[in-house]
C-alpha cells in the first residue's frame, strides 16, 4: 500500500533542516538532500527532535519520533517493522511503501494504513490510532485493565498482573522493562509458557513436575480454569481422550498397550536410570508370568484426581504387593538415587525355603543388567528338603518332579507355575504328592517318603 506524500516533501526537509542538517545540497535519486550517513540523511534519526505542531502533524514525520524513541511501555521499534528498508539510495522517493514485519502482524491481525489511521498488533486489533496524534499513552490505551478476555477478572488490578505475567509485569504493577517481554508479538504467560510450549514433549515433560501447579490455572479438572485452556480438551482433539486413564500416555509403549518402561515418564530407555531399570525384565519375563505394575506400585488411578500419583518429586514410590510378600517375606525397597536402587526380601528373589542367602533372599540392583539364573534365586539344586539327594546324588532331573514348570534341566516350560507363591509338584512318572504332610507316594524309584 502507498500514501502519496510527495507535496509534503518539503515539510520533511524542513524539519531535517531545523534538526540540524548541514543544508548543502546534493542529488540522491532525483531529490536534494543534505550530506549526513545513509537513511538518516534524509530521514533524519531518533535524536531529531521536531519543535513544531507542524512537522508532527504531517504525515511525512507523524508519530515517527515517538517510535522510533521507545518509551516506558516498549523498546524502540525498526524501521522494517512497517516499511522495507532499502539496500541502496536509488529508491522511490515520492509514496511511503509499508512491508509489515512480524510485530505489526502478531496474533494474526492483518496490519493496514488508512486514511492517516494505523492497524496493527502493536495497539490492539480494535484501536487504530492517527498517525499524526501524539496522545499521553498508558494500559487502556491497547488494552483494558484489566483485558476484557478470558480467563480476565473485572476485579483485577495492575498488581494482579504479576500473578500470571510476572516477566511482564512486576509485583508493583509496572512493566519489567528489563525483560523486553512486553510488545513482544505474544502473550507471555509464566516461566514455562513459551512459542514451543505446546509442542508435547515441552509440556509434558514439564507437567511431571507436578500436575498440582498445573491445576492452578486449568483447573483442577484440567477443563479451563481460569486460563480458560482445557487440557482434556485439547488432548481429546489429538486423539486422546483416555489421556488421565491411560498408563501409556505418560509413559510405557502405547503401540503394545504395555504401561512400564523401557521408556520412562523423560523419554528415556538407557537401564542405568532407576525410572527404567529393569522394568523390561519383569513385565516380558519367559521364566515366569509378566508381572503387573500392582506386584511393586500401589494402583493408580485419572491423574485428575489421584493427587498423589504425579506429585512433582518425580519418583515412582514402590509399595509390594501379595506375590513378593509371600511366607511372611519382608520385602524391602531402597533407592539410593537416580541411578541406584536394589530390591532385599522379596519371595521373587529367594525369600524361600532353599532359596537364596540361606532363605533370605538376594538384594538385587534395580538397575543390573545382569542374567537372571536358577542359582541367582535359590541353589541348583535348592538346599531345602531332599533336593541334593535327588539331583547331585542320584542325577534326578528338576523335571521329574516339577514337570508343569521344567521340560528339561534348565528349560522352563510353565512359567505360569513358576514364581507364582506356591511350590508346584508334577511328577513327569507315576507318583503322588500331598503338600500338607510333605510326602510323596508311589513314585517309580520308591514307595511313601517324606520329604
Amino acid at each position: 500500500m502507498a500514501a502519496t506524500h510527495g507535496p509534503l516533501i518539503c515539510v520533511a526537509l524542513a524539519a531535517l533542516a531545523s534538526a540540524g542538517c548541514d543544508g548543502t545540497a546534493r542529488t540522491i535519486a532525483g531529490h536534494p538532500s543534505a550530506d549526513g550517513d545513509g537513511c538518516t540523511t534524509c530521514h533524519g534519526d531518533s535524536s531529531r527532535v521536531a519543535d513544531s505542531s507542524l512537522v508532527q502533524a504531517a504525515p511525512a514525520t507523524g508519530a515517527h519520533l515517538a517510535h522510533l524513541q521507545g518509551d516506558s511501555f516498549r523498546d524502540p521499534i525498526a524501521c522494517s517493522e512497517c516499511h522495507p528498508v532499502p539496500t541502496s539510495t536509488a529508491h522511490v522517493n515520492q509514496d511511503v511503501e509499508f512491508a509489515w514485519g512480524p510485530l505489526a502482524s502478531a496474533r494474526g491481525v492483518t496490519p493496514s494504513y488508512e486514511s492517516g489511521t494505523c492497524t496493527t498488533a502493536c495497539h490492539g486489533a480494535a484501536l487504530s490510532p492517527a498517525w499524526t496524534s501524539n496522545p499521553t499513552l498508558d494500559c487502556t490505551s491497547c488494552h483494558g485493565v484489566p483485558p476484557s478476555s478470558a480467563p480476565h477478572e473485572t476485579t483485577m488490578s495492575l498488581q494482579d498482573c504479576a500473578t500470571c505475567h510476572p516477566g511482564t509485569v512486576l509485583a508493583t504493577g509496572a512493566l519489567n522493562r528489563s525483560s523486553k517481554l512486553h510488545l513482544d508479538g505474544k502473550v507471555d504467560v509464566g516461566a514455562f509458557h513459551g512459542d514451543t510450549w505446546a509442542i508435547p514433549t515441552e509440556h509434558g515433560r514439564a507437567a511431571m513436575t507436578g500436575l498440582g501447579s498445573c491445576g492452578a490455572c486449568h483447573g483442577q479438572d484440567f477443563a479451563g480454569g481460569s486460563s480458560g485452556v482445557s487440557c482434556t480438551a485439547c488432548h481429546q482433539a489429538a486423539g486422546e481422550a483416555d489421556w488421565a486413564t491411560n498408563c501409556t500416555f505418560c509413559h510405557g509403549d502405547p503401540a503394545t498397550g504395555r504401561s512400564s518402561p523401557p521408556v520412562d515418564t523423560q523419554g528415556r530407555s538407557e537401564a542405568t536410570n532407576v525410572s527404567v531399570g529393569v522394568h523390561a525384565a519383569h513385565v516380558g519375563t519367559t521364566i515366569a508370568s509378566p508381572l503387573g505394575c500392582d506386584a511393586c506400585h500401589t494402583s493408580r488411578g485419572d491423574v485428575r484426581t489421584d493427587t498423589a500419583h504425579v506429585d512433582g518429586d518425580g519418583i515412582a514410590e514402590v509399595v509390594f504387593g501379595t506375590l513378593a510378600k509371600t511366607g511372611g517375606a519382608a520385602a524391602t525397597y531402597s533407592r539410593t538415587s537416580g541411578t541406584s536402587a536394589a530390591c532385599a526380601s522379596t519371595y521373587c528373589h529367594g525369600r524361600f525355603s532353599g532359596g537364596a542367602s540361606s532363605g533370605a533372599g538376594a538384594t538385587v540392583s534395580w538397575t543390573s543388567t545382569d542374567q537372571a539364573t536358577c542359582t541367582s534365586c535359590h541353589g541348583n539344586p535348592p538346599g531345602s528338603g531332599r533336593h541334593s539327594k535327588h539331583v547331585s546324588g542320584e542325577g534326578i532331573a528338576c523335571a521329574y518332579c516339577h514337570g508343569g514348570v521344567m521340560s528339561a534341566p534348565d528349560a522352563i516350560s510353565g512359567p505360569a507355575l513358576h514364581v507364582n507363591g506356591t511350590k508346584n509338584v508334577e511328577f513327569g512318572g507315576p507318583g503322588t504328592w500331598n503338600g500338607s504332610t510333605r510326602t510323596c507316594s508311589n513314585v517309580g524309584c520308591h514307595g511313601t517318603e517324606t520329604w
